[in-house]
């Protein structure tokens, strides 16, 4: 690896999908992945003789789930459609997971939309939780924003 400019300790390069042929010669050049996405991979390169502190790659999703109360105090309900819970009798608040650049409130508003067609108002997150030891498949340990 060539000299970098004084104060520089590490370098990111992030290869569009149609370069991927060029992995190989960044590679030898000591550059390793960093993380992919669906248009580009992430290869890093730290200066060896300096500590790495490098973020790691994200390894959280993040989820809502909807608490629904009526002028009576009565709670909005569902049951899963699909999933390990579908057909066990188990009721649950509507949840999902947010999407990338989704607004969190909107993500809770339109949950609740897409499992029950209730148009809903977000008025706050009551809680918040981080399930370090449930894996989402592929996606990682959640993040979850319980809204009112």
């Amino acid at each position: 690896m060539r000299a970098l400019p004084l104060g520089k300790k590490g370098v990111w390069i992030k290869l569009p999908i149609e370069l991927a042929n060029l992995v190989e010669t960044v590679v030898k050049e000591g550059f390793w992945y960093h993380h992919a996405e669906p248009n580009y991979l992430m290869l890093v390169y730290w200066i060896p003789e300096t500590i790495n502190t490098l973020p790691a790659n994200a390894t959280h999703c993040v989820g809502v789930g909807a608490i629904i109360l009526t002028e009576k105090r009565e709670m909005l309900v569902v049951q899963e459609k699909s999933g390990r819970l579908r057909g066990t009798g188990v009721w649950n608040i509507p949840i999902g997971i947010v999407d990338e650049g989704e607004d969190i409130c909107a993500a809770a508003i339109g949950e609740v939309k897409e499992e029950t067609g209730v148009d809903a108002e977000f008025v706050e997150v009551v809680a918040f939780r981080y399930a370090q030891y449930i894996m989402l498949n592929w996606i990682g340990a959640p993040l979850i924003f319980g809204c009112f």
